[in-house]
């Protein structure tokens, strides 16, 4: 009975001894390959930064690169482990096509991504509009990109949903326009309306005087008209400028007396019911 449990020790050493310097190995092999994969990605980083290569396309490359690197360093801790590679990488490129068809949306967030990469509608910092989204391009991932709306929210939008439809890109341009409309009542001296909006209008600290100011009707109602103005600016200052034309109109407005249209209801009283009645069937004024 001694020499058996004797045996059993000695076969539990050998084992402990051999997983335990597998173990080891691996624990070093994953410490360092991780630490060079750190090393890697941060040289890719300061190397774009120096040769000023586009934001984007640094981060998506960095992204790509540190996966990749990953999956390799997992190969090489599997192998070590003394797990046969060939049987580890035949049953992942066998579950590839089942993974794949399962992460359909995941491959086609990827497609997207190299899209955005190739044809580069936004980059870092622009502001942009894609459906009921809008706001400022913070970062491009390899399936996501993220972007943080005016009041300050972080949106991750995946890349196969953003390639896929239309996007407004507000920050490419460096000059935009700016429309806008002001109601005036019927009867309004269109002259003065125009002297009015056309001072509040070159008024304006960021309105791009090279560039010509028109002023016009744009629609006739029943009741009042509509008279359009349009200034451009620098994209930057588009909504500043756009808030103080409309502060200036609408105060040179009140101080020369032009009135703004608003709905009104006559009401007219009439003490008999049935001349009442009579009048609205015949169509006729009451008197």
């Amino acid at each position: 009975m001694g020499d058996f449990w004797k045996n059993i020790i000695n076969s539990l050493g050998d084992f402990a001894l051999t997983a335990g310097g597998r173990l080891l190995g691996a624990f070093v092999a994953y410490i360092i390959g991780a630490i060079f994969i750190k090393i890697i990605v941060g040289l890719i980083a300061r190397k774009g930064k120096r040769r000023l290569i586009d934001p984007t396309v640094k981060g998506f490359v960095g992204s790509f690169i540190r996966i990749g690197l990953n999956l390799v360093l997992l190969i090489i801790v599997i192998s070590i482990l003394g797990i046969p590679t060939a049987s580890i990488i035949s049953i992942i490129a066998s579950a590839g096509v089942t993974v794949g068809l399962a992460l359909q949306g995941s491959l086609s967030n990827l497609a997207g991504g190299i899209m955005i990469l190739i044809f580069k509608p936004f980059r870092l910092g622009d502001y942009i509009e894609s459906g009921a989204i809008s706001g400022t391009v913070v970062d491009v991932e390899i399936f996501y990109t993220v972007i943080r709306t005016g009041d300050n929210r972080r949106i991750t939008v995946p890349n196969g949903a953003l390639s896929n439809t239309a996007i407004t890109n507000y920050s490419v341009e460096k000059k935009r326009r700016i429309d806008l409309s002001f109601p005036v009542r019927c009867g309004t001296d269109l002259c003065s309306a125009y002297s009015v909006i056309h001072d509040a209008t070159v008024s304006c600290n960021k309105l791009d005087t090279s560039q010509e100011i028109y002023i016009g009707i744009v629609s006739i109602s029943d009741f009042y008209v509509t008279v359009g103005v349009r200034a451009w600016c620098n994209s930057a200052d588009y909504h500043i400028l756009k808030n103080e034309i409309q502060e200036k109109v609408y105060s040179k407005f009140i101080d020369e007396g032009i009135e703004f249209p608003s709905k009104s209801l006559s009401v007219r009283l009439c003490n008999d019911i049935d001349a009442c009645n009579d009048t609205f069937r015949s169509g006729k004024e009451l008197s």
